[in-house]
């Protein structure tokens, strides 16, 4: 919803029926663990994590 949807938190919040912070809390949570997963694997591709990253979320929301 905040990237691919361009929403912002304090319309996910009030569409999932929970707080502002609460919402960016679970975004936050969700990117640190994604960025921890992708750690291995940006010495083994030779790309940034920011790329990897990007594709990931490409990937998860297509």
């Amino acid at each position: 919803m905040k990237f691919f949807d361009n929403l912002d938190y304090d319309h996910i919040a009030q569409t999932c029926g929970i707080t502002k912070r609460t919402a960016y809390n679970i975004i936050h949570d969700a990117l640190k663990q994604l960025k921890q997963e992708l750690k291995g694997h940006e010495q083994s591709t030779g790309l940034p994590i920011e790329t990897l990253l990007s594709l990931s979320l490409l990937l998860i929301f297509q």
